[in-house]
């Protein structure tokens, strides 16, 4: 697939920092403020289909909330008009109205479009997003409501999901937080680390470097196979490798995004605990994941460097640019950037591509809602890293 045209460069520059900003602020942003808020019950949906219109039946799913709640108030933090911070705002509000679960404490996982439970469950995963954007909106926003909310729902993890006898934290609990017999994944503790690192710049006398250690800890001698940076994606209840197909599943995105996170604890503790491993794992995610003949990242590779979906979601990219903007490839990262907005960035909406046949070709036309949050946190740090070459 060629790169983009000179005119076609020339008329967005979108492969510098200023394209990039541009990119996100001036189109990305204002399609999901047109299209994708619920503007008379409040909170984001999900997803934009064809027009672009939004589907506005589909469920209110909590990780859709936090993650725009978390987008946007990092945007006005970043001078993205004073309309992201509003949104931020309402977007927080319905959180606690409709989301917090006022019997047990906690938030479920989806409402009805009317904003009534329909899944009550607790949700690592989820909650590990409602300590992010607790974070943006304390640090970015100065809501003085969200740092003693943040305390008391990372004691209920503690609480209710820790596992003293193995380590980590279960995958998520009933309404009542009661512990689910679900295959324990990485995934979740991958962004609760990341949640983590976010309240500890800002909160340094805080839980968080304890609980960033533990996660760390974790990854190294649980989720990462010794030598070899393998990052495995599902285990059994003692974090012991599964010997069923799940057990051989690696995502290739994940790898990337393990490498940012270990950049950023360095950045923000001065320890350079975890970069050899942020090493390790790059290579690893690149030698079987990354497509030799059309490029790009593959969504699943199993344990022996097999693909096993040769599609390509937006997000691993993203997380693939990001990961070579830390480690300073930019080499590597200029014509990867260029490949990824010619073949992802959507001129017609203003919006990207979710996921593409090996070849190029889209797989769907509808608009992910979380994948916003990938595009803001990977594109800027690709762009400071350019602008600083």
């Amino acid at each position: 697939m060629s790169r983009p045209d000179a005119a076609a460069a020339a008329a967005g520059a979108p492969a510098s920092p200023e394209g990039l900003r541009a990119l996100l602020v001036d189109r990305l942003l204002p399609l999901w403020r047109d299209h994708g808020v619920d503007r008379e019950r409040g909170g984001f949906y999900s997803r934009i289909g064809r027009g672009p219109a939004p589907l506005t039946e589909e469920p209110r799913r909590l990780l859709v909330q936090t993650r725009q709640v978390y987008v946007l108030s990092l945007a006005s933090q970043a001078g993205a008009g004073s309309w992201t911070a509003d949104l931020a705002a309402q977007g927080a509000e319905v959180l606690l109205r409709d989301f917090w679960d006022d019997e047990h404490g906690g938030f479920v996982l989806a409402t009805t479009p009317d904003g009534e439970p329909l899944d009550r469950r607790k949700d690592l995963y989820a909650h590990a997003f409602v300590l992010l954007a607790l974070s943006a909106r304390h640090f970015a926003a100065s809501d003085r409501a969200a740092r003693p909310l943040a305390t008391r729902t990372l004691a209920l993890l503690e609480d209710r999901l820790a596992d003293d006898v193995n380590g980590g934290f279960f995958e998520g609990g009933d309404s009542d937080w009661t512990p689910l017999d679900e295959p324990r994944r990485q995934n979740p503790h991958m962004h609760l680390l990341e949640a983590a690192l976010a309240w500890l710049e800002h909160d340094p006398d805080g839980p968080w470097l304890g609980v960033a250690r533990r996660l760390l800890d974790l990854l190294e001698q649980r989720f990462v196979e010794p030598g070899s940076g393998l990052l495995r994606e599902y285990f059994e209840d003692d974090w012991s490798q599964r010997g069923d197909d799940r057990g051989r599943i690696t995502e290739p995105g994940h790898h990337f995004e393990w490498v940012w996170l270990l950049h950023e604890h360095a950045r923000l503790t001065g320890e350079d605990r975890g970069l050899d491993l942020a090493r390790r794992l790059f290579e690893r995610g690149a030698a079987s994941g990354i497509d030799p003949e059309h490029g790009g990242v593959y969504d699943e590779v199993d344990v022996d460097g097999h693909v096993r979906r040769d599609s390509k979601r937006l997000w691993p990219q993203t997380e693939y640019l990001r990961a070579l903007a830390v480690r300073g490839d930019l080499r590597v990262l200029r014509p990867a950037l260029e490949t990824f907005l010619e073949r992802y960035a959507d001129p017609a909406t203003g919006g990207f591509r979710e996921r593409l046949q090996r070849d190029g070709a889209p797989i769907s036309r509808e608009m992910n809602a979380t994948s916003v949050y990938h595009l803001w946190t990977s594109l800027p740090v690709v762009a400071a890293a350019l602008g600083g070459a």
